[in-house]
């Protein structure tokens, strides 16, 4: 038989259980403006029943109902697309502001910008070529000439300017990072730690979800619960591990001011990196990629304008000198420094390998000393002979020394100018034109970045006959092979009249004073000491010079390219050979040929050699199979007139072109931007469906609770009536 209090403890559990539901309901409505908050509500089920017996048997009264838990409404398949998501929206945010910086510095208005300076630049030219006698139109060539270098600096200038705040924006936004990932591991221990008794944390566990999606716009990352912690990864590394986590420190270059960077960008590049480890850390997504992006970017802006600079120092400067000024003198550099030689800029094969994926950028090589990126910016200035006072006498604006001739008013005519004015909308045929300029050459460097002799590495006829080869350079000194005439290769005296024999630089003869092979196979390693006389400077002492060298098992290497490497051997007696490495590791030997250009063959020869240095090719060969199927060959330009730093296209079309590319790569981004927004705003309402508080079913909840809590409590006073007539009233019938 059922407790005559039964009913009263059903009434006070329907009572508990509704002001629990509204108190939540409250906790809900309190916190819908909250940040990461997730509606939450009670878990309510049915108490224990109990048995009573019946006319036709036991039956199950209900004893109420009971709280069992609080939970929080969360998919965690829409926090997984939410963090996924916003990763790229923040690296495209990052992006589309430094377009829009960049745009910004090569801004051009109607009188100011690279464009209109380069415009005004080719007008003052045209204006001199019609009259080359002119003081002021020289003068104009000058001073437009220095606006034009002054908006290129100026542009480098902004866009270094922008990478250093994006390096100091990358300082901050790392130490956020590690601030997240520590407030992450104390949410883990105190989540731990409050659900010991089996409860649920839902506001700490709220707050720790915040903390992921912030993390989640730095970079990209994976959480995966386990045992109530969370563990972040990120580029392959365990950020966070329930109570531990990895710390991230910036780097900055790789050797001080000396960094590649410094010298090819102006910044010294910073790198993220794991402090425990000592490994590299690279996100692929977030805010964190976006700046490294966006300082490539910038790179590619500077990389554009070295290009544009790198033809003004060499095609344009090269014109300029095949002229001849107001004086009938030679030309000299129009752009650059006074110091140089006339021929000082040539082109350069050397790349510099940095974080920018664009390799095709030209650079050239100045007086021994490769200027690479900035620096070929920082190298355009008008020649300061030219912008001296009175300087625009220098300028070379006629082609023929003795030319006096005029036009119909008595005005000397620029037939060079015009030829200078023609480089803005010329193309790479124009080049034929500069036909009394220097040859313009590539040097070759090997892996390291020094230089290596394949331009010099090839048999010189001098004067009296003879040819000269260069046998070993090093910083000792250098040794030329010289074959007169009449000698014969494998002949090797110090007599100059007798045959082979060797000099330094200075053209002083070298004799080999000793040698020794430190193997029988010769290929292995030679020491040749070579001994000349020096006479000093002040004629009085007179003193030997040595110049010793040893060839290792691979010779030292003369050319190096993704198709392979050739090594040079000198034996004993110097004689030089050639070989390389096939595909399997093995040595093969290879013979040389010099012929021109023009062959039509690359078979050596010797009617068809050519001694002119604007077109050899150097051929390394090597013996095949019988069908010459395995045969090896190498050919290496190593003179080309035609190498232009624009290539194919005019200095207007590049910088046209770059713009163009600039604006398309800008408004991509925009209309990237303005997607992942929208896609953002669909994922938010879509977690709001599920998360978010909403006021009309929390204020319809209150009302049920509300009623249900005042539905128990009078129902609890109905049976409160009830056992009062029972104690008090029952019996009193017939007193």
């Amino acid at each position: 038989m059922r407790s005559t209090f039964t009913g009263l403890n059903t009434m006070v559990r329907g009572i508990f259980a509704n002001q629990l539901s509204l108190d939540t309901v409250g906790h809900n409505i309190t916190n819908a403006s909250t940040e990461g908050y997730s509606r939450q509500s009670v878990n309510l089920a049915a108490t224990m029943c109990q048995m009573q017996g019946s006319l036709y048997g036991q039956v199950a009264v209900g004893t109420g109902v009971d709280s069992t838990s609080i939970l929080r409404a969360r998919n965690v398949y829409a926090d997984r697309q939410y963090r996924q998501e916003v990763s790229t929206q923040k690296y495209n945010d990052i992006m589309q502001t430094n377009y829009e910086r960049i745009e910004t510095a090569f801004y051009d208005t109607e009188n100011t910008g690279i464009q209109v300076a380069m415009q005004n630049f080719w007008k003052s030219w045209k204006a001199l070529s019609t009259n080359a006698s002119g003081n002021a139109e020289r003068e104009a060539v000058v001073g437009q000439g220095a606006v034009l270098c002054d908006m290129m600096h100026r542009a480098k200038d902004d866009l270094v300017n922008q990478m250093n705040a994006l390096y100091e924006e990358l300082d901050m936004r790392v130490d956020n990072i590690n601030e997240l990932t520590s407030k992450i591991v104390q949410y883990n221990k105190n989540i731990v730690a409050m659900e010991a008794n089996g409860s649920s944390a839902n506001d700490l566990r709220d707050q720790r979800d915040l903390v992921c999606d912030q993390l989640s716009e730095y970079i990209d990352i994976s959480v995966s619960e386990r045992d109530g912690y969370y563990n972040v990864v990120c580029d392959g590394a365990t950020l966070v591990n329930k109570t531990s986590k990895l710390t991230l420190e910036i780097s900055r270059g790789s050797s001080g001011d000396t960094d590649s960077s410094y010298v090819d960008y102006g910044v010294l590049d910073s790198a993220i990196k794991i402090k425990e480890t000592h490994t590299a850390f690279t996100p692929k997504n977030g805010s964190i990629k976006g700046i490294f992006d966006a300082v490539d970017e910038n790179k590619r802006m500077i990389d554009d304008l070295a290009d544009m600079s790198a033809f003004l120092l060499t095609t344009f400067n090269a014109q300029h000198q095949a002229g001849y000024d107001i004086n009938g003198v030679e030309g000299v550099n129009f752009f650059g420094s006074s110091s140089s030689t006339s021929y000082s800029y040539s082109y350069s094969e050397y790349r510099n390998y940095s974080s920018q994926t664009d390799f095709d950028h030209v650079y050239i090589y100045k007086d021994g000393e490769i200027l690479t990126g900035i620096e070929i910016i920082e190298e355009l200035t008008v020649n300061p002979k030219l912008a001296a006072y009175g300087g625009g006498k220098y300028i070379a604006a006629k082609t023929d020394r003795d030319s006096t001739g005029t036009d119909s008013d008595s005005k000397a005519l620029g037939d060079n100018a015009v030829l200078l004015s023609n480089f803005f909308d010329m193309t790479k045929g124009y080049t034929d034109l500069t036909t009394s300029t220097s040859d313009l050459y590539y040097n070759y460097y090997d892996i390291n970045g020094q230089v290596i002799d394949i331009y010099y590495d090839k048999f010189t006829t001098l004067d009296d006959g003879s040819t000269k080869e260069l046998v070993y350079r090093g910083d000792d000194g250098v040794v030329y092979k010289v074959t007169p005439a009449t000698g014969e290769d494998d002949e090797t005296t110090d007599d100059e009249s007798g045959g082979v024999y060797y000099v330094d630089g200075n053209g002083t003869i070298l004799t080999i004073s000793s040698t020794s092979e430190e193997s029988s196979d010769e290929e292995d390693g030679v020491s040749i000491t070579f001994t000349g006389v020096k006479t000093i400077t002040n004629s009085v002492t007179t003193t030997y010079t040595t110049v010793s060298y040893t060839t290792s098992s691979d010779g030292f290497l003369i050319y190096s390219a993704s198709d392979g490497h050739i090594y040079k051997t000198i034996s004993a007696d110097g004689t030089v050979g050639y070989y390389t490495y096939d595909y399997d590791g093995n040595k093969v030997a290879l013979t040389r040929s010099t012929v021109s250009a023009d062959s039509e063959s690359d078979e050596e020869d010797e009617e068809n050699t050519s001694t002119t240095t604007s077109d050899i090719l150097a051929i390394y060969s090597s013996e095949g199979g019988d069908d010459d199927s395995d045969g090896i060959t190498y050919v290496i330009r190593s003179n080309d007139n035609s190498v232009r730093a624009l290539g194919d296209v005019s200095i207007y079309s590049y910088y046209n072109y770059s713009m163009s590319q600039l604006g398309l790569r800008s408004e991509t981004m925009d209309v990237k931007v303005e997607a992942q927004d929208a896609l953002i705003v669909q994922i938010q309402n879509w977690r709001a469906s599920e998360s978010g508080v909403d006021w009309n079913e929390e204020l319809t909840n209150m009302i049920k609770f509300q009623k249900g809590y005042g539905a128990c409590a009078r129902c609890l006073t109905a049976m409160d009536e009830m056992l009062d007539r029972l104690v008090n009233n029952t019996g009193q019938v017939g007193r």
